[in-house]
C-alpha cells in the first residue's frame, strides 16, 4: 500500500503528485455531475475515491521529497519539486 510506504519512509518520492492531483479533479468533477443529476449511484463512490485522492495530495504535500523528481518512463519528461 503506498500511503503505508510514505508513513514509513516518511517520503512521498513513491507518489506520482500529478496523477493524484488529476484523481481528485476527476473524482470531483464526477461527483459535481452525480450532485447536479441528482445520481446517487454517480456520486456516491466518486465522492469516496475524491476523498481518497485528497488524502493522496495531503500526503504529497506534507512528505515530499526534497529533490525534483521526473515522470517515470514512457511519460513526458517534466520535472516537479
Amino acid at each position: 500500500m503506498p500511503a503505508r510506504q510514505v508513513f514509513r519512509t516518511r517520503s512521498a518520492a513513491s507518489l506520482y503528485a500529478p496523477l493524484c492531483g488529476m484523481n481528485l479533479v476527476n473524482g470531483l468533477l464526477w461527483t459535481a455531475y452525480g450532485c447536479a443529476t441528482g445520481q446517487p449511484f454517480v456520486y456516491g463512490p466518486n465522492a469516496f475515491g475524491a476523498a481518497l485522492a485528497l488524502f493522496q495530495v495531503a500526503l504529497c504535500c506534507l512528505f515530499r521529497s526534497k529533490s525534483p523528481r521526473c515522470a517515470p518512463p514512457g511519460l513526458p519528461a517534466l520535472c516537479y519539486h
